[in-house]
């Protein structure tokens, strides 16, 4: 893919950690929106960055874009914005979800393709 964009909510830690692990160092540009408070993303986005190939760290207005980069919207009040359309879309199953709200939500409204279980997240998103 070009790029890459994942949202996560609620129980989305753990399973960030285990696709981005999988992730390769020269990996497409990565946006990641996480259900946070504004205190913990910078401290989350260096631990991913100590566990993943490629290069993690907390998003501020400016950032080109750049592969093997990851890029984590800050927590609290502020958004990320992409303006960019047309992409497929993944939603994680809900056996292998500890909270299946979110990804329940996007599969039913639509929002994602198709429902894949966690352990082969990372492997869909090259497919």
């Amino acid at each position: 893919p070009e790029l890459i964009g994942i949202g996560s909510s609620t129980g989305g830690v753990e399973a960030l950690t285990q696709v981005l692990a999988e992730f390769p160092a020269d990996c497409p540009p990565t946006l990641i929106v996480q259900h946070l408070p504004a205190a913990f993303t910078g401290s989350f986005a260096a631990r991913l960055d100590r566990l993943c190939p490629a290069h993690v760290s907390e998003a501020k207005d400016g950032d080109v874009l750049r592969p093997g980069h990851i890029y984590l919207a800050p927590g609290g009040g502020r958004h990320m914005v992409l303006r960019k359309g047309g992409s497929r879309t993944l939603a994680q199953d809900e056996a292998s979800s500890l909270v299946y709200g979110m990804p329940r939500v996007a599969y039913e409204i639509g929002a994602a393709e198709k429902r894949v279980p966690l352990a082969r997240v990372t492997r869909q998103i090259f497919a």
